[in-house]
C-alpha cells in the first residue's frame, strides 16, 4: 500500500491478473474516501502506476542497502497516511 497525493495505491504480486485478480488498486481518496471505486485500469491512471512502482522499488532497494530486518516497522513518517 502506498499513499501518493490524494490516491491510494495498492500493488499485488501474486495471484497473476485475472478478471477475477487484478494487478492493483487505486483509489482517489479525495473523490473516493469510502474505497468503492478501483480506478487501477483507467488509462489516466497509468503514470501513478509506474511512478509507485518505481517509488516502492527504490524504497526497497534502499532498505536492503541499509539492512533492515525483515518485519521491522519501515513505515517512518514518509509513509504515513496523512488525515
Amino acid at each position: 500500500m502506498w499513499y501518493q497525493d490524494h490516491c491510494k495505491v495498492n500493488v499485488y504480486h501474486s495471484p497473476a491478473p485475472d478478471a477475477t485478480h487484478p494487478q492493483g488498486e487505486v483509489y482517489d481518496l479525495a473523490a473516493d474516501p469510502h474505497e468503492l471505486d478501483n480506478l487501477w485500469d483507467r488509462d489516466a491512471m497509468r503514470r501513478l502506476q509506474d511512478r509507485t512502482i518505481l517509488q516502492v522499488l527504490d524504497w526497497l532497494a534502499c532498505e536492503e542497502v541499509r539492512g533492515r530486518a525483515r518485519g521491522e516497522d519501515a513505515s517512518g513518517p514518509r509513509f504515513t497516511r496523512k488525515r
